[in-house]
């Protein structure tokens, strides 16, 4: 189930996916230790899905905390109600603190005083980040795992229906540059981007297990299952045309075969 998503980051070259494709992906073979931090010089791409709008993260989240509560007068005496501004999510508290810490290391690069940092501890930052960067790669081997189980699936009760649906691709795995103490703020910093990259695209996926498994059924189930499908791709972020969503399994197949024709 393919998805592009942006994020203009120094150091890092991720997969990007401009929209959400609501096909569960072919796996590929998972990559050695060795190359979870390989050298990396082109960025990956994947086919263009024509079911979703882009769906990129902005990393223009404000870091500053909720303003305070603003008090609208009921009346002339001390009764007076207090209209609370929304608190942020976890993700914006993670994605503000980012933020927050990125900007000390450049302030504290620009202090000519400051004590160079010991071997030990640039190394304990490295190992830190290899662990991460496997970690990430080993969550998206899992999630392509599951797109390609949906999508087989979702091929058997085609084939039943006498509906021909193309074979499967897999999304491009991220990938990284390899580690310096040249770029070592920068690759620290591209892979938080990275792991919100993802998170986005799980929920995405997400979603197109829930379109596909409503197309699926039969009867009034059908609508059902569309309308919870949509109610949780709105709660939790996604971004969707929801007039451009595939309504039966036969226009399904045939998005998806016309779709294969023109990558």
């Amino acid at each position: 189930m393919p998805s592009k998503q942006k994020s203009k980051k120094k150091g890092s070259k991720k997969a990007t996916s401009s929209s959400v494709n609501i096909s569960p992906a072919v796996t590929p073979t998972p990559p050695s230790a060795s190359q979870t931090i390989s050298v990396s010089t082109s960025a990956s791409t994947k086919a263009k899905s024509p079911l979703f709008s882009s769906a990129s993260i902005s990393p223009a989240v404000n870091p500053t905390a909720p303003p305070a509560l603003k008090t609208n007068s009921v009346d002339t005496s001390s009764s007076t109600k207090a209209k609370v501004t929304p608190a942020p999510s976890q993700k914006q508290v993670d994605v503000a603190a980012a933020i927050q810490a990125r900007i000390q290391q450049l302030e504290a690069q620009k202090n000519p005083n400051k004590p160079r940092e010991s071997k030990a501890s640039e190394q304990t930052r490295i190992r830190r980040l290899e662990d991460k960067r496997r970690t990430l790669l080993t969550r998206y081997h899992v999630l392509m795992e599951r797109c390609k189980d949906g999508y087989e699936e979702m091929q058997r009760v085609c084939t039943a229906r006498g509906l021909s649906l193309p074979e499967g691709q897999p999304d491009p795995a991220p990938t990284f540059e390899a580690i310096t103490a040249e770029n070592l703020a920068d690759q620290e910093e591209a892979i938080v981007w990275a792991e919100l990259d993802f998170e986005k695209f799980g929920r995405s996926q997400r979603f197109s297990e829930m379109w596909a498994e409503a197309l699926m059924q039969e009867g009034p189930e059908i609508e059902k299952r569309k309308k919870d499908a949509i109610e949780w791709a709105e709660k939790v972020g996604c971004d969707l045309e929801v007039d451009k969503l595939p309504p039966t399994l036969e226009r399904y197949a045939r998005m998806h075969r016309k779709w294969r024709r023109n990558v």
